[in-house]
């Protein structure tokens, strides 16, 4: 092999590993960016959920306060309503068997 074969061969085995170098850097920059990019979105995400969750305790609170409110201003009301949701539970469940 010739003095001249042999660096041309030396310069391709030098631009090749450079070549896989860069593309390895690139694809290692590419993977921490979407690891990146995917704990910002489950960050995000997590945060509106406990968000929503809070809103949703709120609401029961206030839907069970107002409940009670109605039950020991009107109990005969309220009788009468659990009744009536009884019998309409049970004749659902009558019509399905």
């Amino acid at each position: 092999m010739t003095t001249q074969t042999k660096d041309a061969l030396s310069e391709a085995k030098t631009a090749a590993s450079n070549g896989v170098d860069r593309a390895t850097g690139a694809a290692r920059a590419a993977a921490q960016d979407a690891q990146r990019r995917a704990k910002e979105t489950v960050d995000t995400v997590k945060d509106a959920a406990a968000e929503q969750a809070e809103k949703g305790s709120l609401l029961m609170q206030d839907a069970r306060l107002e409940a009670e409110i109605l039950v020991s201003r009107n109990p005969l009301l309220a009788v009468a309503g659990a009744v009536g949701v009884g019998v309409l539970i049970g004749m659902a469940l009558k019509s399905k068997s």
